[in-house]
């Protein structure tokens, strides 16, 4: 609506804490995962607005279309029939589309995320998440991605859908032993060009945990410098992407530092780098899934010293005590 969220752009997507969720269940449960992939998945849906464009010139890229006239040159404009990439609307229209197919088929979305689907077919369980034109599919048995599959091509055309074991997902490595009824997550490549960014070498000296022992966060009283706040922002904005894909471990850490990066002192920028020192050694790690369920509890007074700030205590109750 113009005037209240014209200028925003949307897209259909999971929540990476519904994502590993799906993971999380499927991998104890012996589940199928693939992934599926809807190629000008915009496209397909409808313009139900009058909305106009030019014509784009006559013989581009090598396309000559004799409907088009002399093309941009004759000052005439198109009405659209379908969403382009770039609408501002174009997303919504996807969304509401790809919600139908779902529906159609028996799926039902989740009350926590209408964006991760859960279906049964012919007794079988299976999950999707979806990510815009990606969809992951968790099933109990693989005749569930086939039966999916042809509803797919079925709806939006054999040559518009593709499809793949799922190996990576979002910059995810993927890696599941069904043997063992495991998944691991993991972000190595990512990492590499983190710490390559910020001049840390795979060969450094790591360090044993993202924080010291003992450490104390506190406000900077003087002022730091233009370039130490430009490197501390960077840094932090780096590492909230791998602690909320896959590395829980730097979470606390990250988010105090977080507390900080507009005026970081000394000790913080020493934090911060004992952080990117502490990947370089663990850059192959990730997070796992299997059948073990273990239970959670963090008190944070023990962790931190917090000079005016409150401590943070969490904890994982029972029943089903993954820690996703």
């Amino acid at each position: 609506m113009y005037g209240v969220d014209y200028l925003d752009t949307m897209a259909n997507m999971a929540s990476l804490r519904s994502v590993r969720t799906v993971f999380a269940l499927g991998a104890p449960a012996g589940h199928y995962f693939r992934n599926f992939d809807l190629s000008q998945a915009f496209t397909f849906s409808e313009c139900d607005q009058d909305v106009y464009m030019e014509l784009p010139p006559l013989g581009m890229m090598g396309i000559v279309n004799p409907l088009c006239g002399q093309g941009k040159e004759s000052g005439n404009v198109a009405k659209l029939k379908r969403m382009l990439y770039g609408m501002k609307d174009s997303g919504r229209k996807w969304m509401q589309l790809l919600d139908k197919f779902f529906r159609d088929i028996g799926a039902v979305p989740t009350i926590t995320d209408s964006m991760v689907y859960n279906w049964k077919f012919n007794g079988f369980e299976a999950r999707f998440a979806v990510h815009v034109d990606d969809i992951l599919c968790s099933a109990a048995h693989p005749y569930v991605h086939t039966e999916f599959s042809r509803l797919l091509r079925e709806r939006f055309g054999e040559t518009r859908v593709t499809e793949e074991p799922t190996t990576f997902l979002l910059g995810m490595k993927v890696h599941h032993d069904r043997e063992r009824k495991q998944v691991v997550l993991s972000q190595a490549a990512y990492t590499r060009k983190l710490l390559a960014a910020f001049g840390i070498d795979e060969n450094v000296t790591s360090a044993a945990t993202p924080l010291p022992p003992d450490p104390v966060f506190q406000k900077f009283d003087g002022i730091a410098s233009q370039e130490d706040s430009y490197r501390m922002m960077c840094i932090c904005g780096g590492l909230q992407w791998l602690q909320t894909c896959t590395r829980p471990d730097i979470a606390f850490a990250t988010n105090m530092l977080a507390r900080y990066a507009s005026n970081p002192s000394p000790e913080h920028i020493s934090y911060a780098n004992r952080v990117l020192r502490y990947l370089s050694g663990t850059i192959e790690m990730g997070i796992t899934y299997h059948e073990t369920d273990v239970p959670g509890l963090v008190f944070s007074r023990k962790l931190v010293h917090l000079k005016g700030k409150q401590p943070t205590t969490g904890y994982n109750p029972g029943g089903d005590q993954r820690i996703i």
